[in-house]
């Protein structure tokens, strides 16, 4: 009987496996292709229980090589589909192999990151990973590789035998169970640490797996029955390139307006679920596609943003499969009022086209093909269809998202949300206490998402679940590691900020002017938090701060930053993997654990500032971006720990920066008020040059935003203690309008700013601190007097 494509998929996702046993027991002097055999070997029941025979499963994986080491040559078509496969995902004809005879492995893993050229910018150090299992504190590059392969394969040998012993309930959970088990062990393993060790194992063994699948998908379906020669005829067009998009994010997340019918606290909780909604449809439909094709989810190759790229096989069958797919989505999006545009484009390509042209060229077409396909937006949906076809008791428009009927009014005459925003206040609810989220075939009981073939349920039991952490230890069920629950501030992470000054958070609320969010919402520990109550967990003024973060030259670097050679789909992949793993769970991390990042970062300008990163509420952070809202002054910390900690992910690559907007808001400020002066300020700090942060409107370079909010910290605290007249800030302002009318209009009467600044050493009782605090604003190039606004505005408003 001949494999079936999933038993393919799982041969090329092992067919290296053997590199990590190999180098943990380097004296055998056992070529890695017999270290593969032996583990696939070593697990026959594991294999039995799908149906799968362990003798044919260890010669598919493990015979890959076409010339040495001898007796490992592929001797079945389905091991020939892995050994091409292996080829496609290195991009190369033969590569090197390891052998006894070469020195014992002491080659890290270099970052993804290092390759990298950027104009002019090169990497400024050399980094390297440590070899531990995948974590957000293990994913920064040491510089000390401490190298520990022996663990390691302990370590995954140990799970594999648990899988054993309570096996997964189907074959495709026992795919997504290998899967994570090798991206937690071998992701900072070198692929090769003979050539250049700066590819990923696991990378290379997803990939690998991708293409084998596809190219077994493609022969059974075009051939029937698969036969060796045919698989090596490379000129045919074998492969699909599938991209799927969900656009129109933006807008959709923050369609929220301000109204009495979302009551206390439904801004936030709608406003979290919205996000969530977004990021599940897309998996959703990278589901939906993978299922349609029967791939297994390794044929996923890329993830950022709300959009995907999945290696499939190129047949009339697969291509017609795709374009009911699209029409399916575009209807479900059109019957939700159609603030979302799902789109699918797809790209045919030739194995020989890998190796005369770089990956990057097949996906830069691609990204014309769904540019292209986004113009067409709906137009493939099939019959018209109205969005509010089944709603007929009302044609008023929701209070809330005004995109869909409101559901009526209720007893008070009031015109209340439509279903869809119903459900987001219900789901907004639960997510504090959401780590997995389940995705099932049959409409639940509980508050979930609908997406056109499966139902999302936040905290869900279903066959299929998301784990929001990154947690990949085996489970019975299938599963993916994805950074999709983002965190939500909650009464228990107040409570614990007060004490312990205060154990009764109602009295606090009662204290704080917030009695009616006590008596409305009540105090429950895994109540979500207000905005209001965010709020004033403030220093100083009761203002919410809104930050937006956004990877500078994120096109440029998949487009280009690769040389040519260097452009393989393992090394793009590897890329997007990292940066996805930094804005989707690093950061978040950074707020539940900022101890843990303490060596890295620099020292906190006021007390207990990272403590309360516990009340930040993460709007969205994925892909290469993040919005999050919290009290001002620790979205400042936050964004000044963040972009630091990204320069030593990326390992101090000038050329991967960030570039951000900060607002101060007032916490009842409308949500697409708060989106557009966030993207307003990012925008503004992308326009001066990027690598800077915009605040209180002014964009800051990085490295200078420690000097200016010290600056300010001190300011604050002098003011305070009454050794600097209050009015001291205004006059300042008022002096740097002078200086602004000078640098940037040419205005001569503004150089009158010196001497009456130098006025204000007399007059104002300056004059002890003014070699510290004014004497540097003399100096009209000095980022003090630059930014004057910023650090006095900070300094104001600490002082409210």
């Amino acid at each position: 009987m001949a494999p079936s494509s999933q038993e393919i998929a799982i041969a090329g996702l092992l067919h290296d496996i053997g590199k990590l046993y190999q180098r943990a027991h380097w004296g055998h002097k056992k070529p890695h292709t017999q270290w593969t055999h032996t583990v696939v070997m070593g697990l026959p029941q594991l294999w039995q229980r799908f149906g799968l025979d362990p003798e044919a499963l260890a010669h598919t994986a493990a015979h890959h090589h076409e010339s040495r080491p001898k007796g490992w040559q592929p001797q079945t078509a389905a091991a020939w589909a892995v050994t091409l496969a292996d080829n496609y995902a290195s991009n190369e004809r033969e590569e090197t192999s390891e052998t006894a005879q070469v020195p014992p492995p002491n080659v890290p893993l270099m970052p993804a990151f290092n390759r990298v050229r950027l104009g002019q910018k090169r990497p400024s150090r050399e980094g390297a990973y440590a070899l531990a299992p995948l974590s957000t504190r293990a994913a920064f590059p040491t510089g000390e590789p401490g190298l520990a392969y022996a663990a390691l394969a302990d370590r995954l040998s140990n799970h594999l035998k648990t899988l054993e012993d309570r096996p997964p309930k189907d074959l495709e959970a026992l795919l997504s169970n290998l899967d994570a088990l090798l991206r937690e062990s071998a992701w900072a393993v070198p692929s090769d640490t003979v050539g250049e060790p700066d590819v990923s194992l696991y990378d290379h063994l997803r990939l690998t797996s991708a293409f084998a699948a596809a190219l077994w998908r493609y022969h059974t379906e075009t051939d029937g029955q698969v036969s060796t020669e045919r698989l090596k005829k490379e000129g045919e067009a074998k492969f699909l390139l599938v991209a799927g998009d969900i656009g129109g994010i933006q807008n959709h997340i923050y369609r929220i307006r301000q109204s009495a019918a979302t009551g206390i606290g439904g801004i936030a909780k709608r406003l979290r679920a919205r996000s969530l909604e977004v990021a599940l449809a897309t998996e959703a439909f990278a589901r939906d596609v993978l299922k349609e094709l029967e791939l297994p989810p390794t044929s996923r190759i890329l993830s950022a943003g709300g959009r995907f790229t999945l290696l499939a096989h190129n047949t009339p069958e697969s291509r017609e499969r795709l374009q009911e797919l699209r029409a399916l989505w575009q209807r479900w999006a059109l019957e939700r009022g159609g603030t979302l545009t799902p789109t699918l484009a797809w790209l045919p390509f030739a194995p020989a086209e890998l190796k005369s042209k770089p990956f990057g060229h097949f996906l830069n077409r691609l990204s014309l093909s769904l540019a292209e396909a986004k113009h067409q937006s709906f137009a493939l949906a099939g019959e018209a269809v109205l969005p509010f076809a089944d709603q007929a008791h009302s044609l008023r428009p929701c209070p809330v998202c005004d995109a869909l009927p409101s559901t009526g009014m209720d007893e008070a005459g009031i015109w209340q949300p439509c279903s869809r925003c119903q459900a987001d206040a219900a789901i907004g609810q639960v997510l504090p206490k959401t780590h997995e989220i389940a995705l099932a075939s049959e409409p639940p009981s509980e508050p979930h998402f609908a997406f056109p073939t499966t139902y999302a349920v936040p905290g869900g039991t279903a066959d299929f679940r998301f784990r929001a952490r990154p947690h990949f230890e085996p489970g019975q069920h299938a599963f993916d590691v994805r950074p999709l629950a983002g965190r939500i501030p909650t009464v228990a992470d107040a409570t614990a900020l007060l004490q312990p000054t205060s154990h009764d958070y109602g009295a606090w609320l009662e204290s704080n002017g917030l009695g009616h969010v006590r008596d409305e919402l009540g105090t429950h520990t895994d109540r979500p938090l207000t905005f209001e109550e965010i709020a004033h967990f403030a220093k100083g003024a009761s203002h919410l701060g809104a930050l937006m973060l956004d990877a500078d030259r994120m096109g440029e670097v998949f487009a280009h930053g690769l040389e040519a050679h260097l452009q393989t789909p393992s090394r793009i992949g590897s890329l997007s993997r990292m940066l996805e793993f930094y804005f989707g769970f690093v950061a978040g991390d950074l707020m539940e654990h900022p101890e843990e990042y303490r060596a890295l970062l620099p020292p906190p300008l006021t007390t207990n500032a990272r403590e309360r990163y516990r009340l930040i509420y993460n709007v969205y952070a994925g892909g290469d971006d993040v919005f999050v809202i919290g009290p001002w002054d620790v979205l400042l910390h936050y964004a000044r720990d963040l972009e630091r900690l990204y320069r030593e992910y990326t390992n101090g690559h000038p050329g991967f920066t960030l570039s951000g907007g900060f607002v101060l808001i007032k916490p009842h400020t409308p949500v697409p008020l708060i989106a557009d002066r966030a993207q307003a300020a990012e925008k503004q700090a992308k326009e001066a040059g990027r690598d800077r942060l915009t605040l209180f409107g002014r964009a800051v370079r990085w490295g200078e935003l420690d000097l200016l909010l010290g600056h300010g910290q001190k300011f604050f605290e002098l003011t305070t203690a009454g050794e600097l007249p209050r009015g001291l800030a205004h006059r300042l302002l008022g002096l740097w309008e002078l200086y602004r009318a000078w640098q940037e209009n040419g205005d001569p009467r503004g150089m009158k700013y010196k001497p009456l600044l130098f006025y204000q050493k007399r007059n104002a009782g300056v004059d002890r601190h003014w070699d510290e605090l004014f004497d540097p604003l003399m100096n009209q190039l000095d980022p003090r007097m630059q930014h004057l606004p910023v650090w006095v505005q900070y300094a104001s408003y600490q002082g409210r």
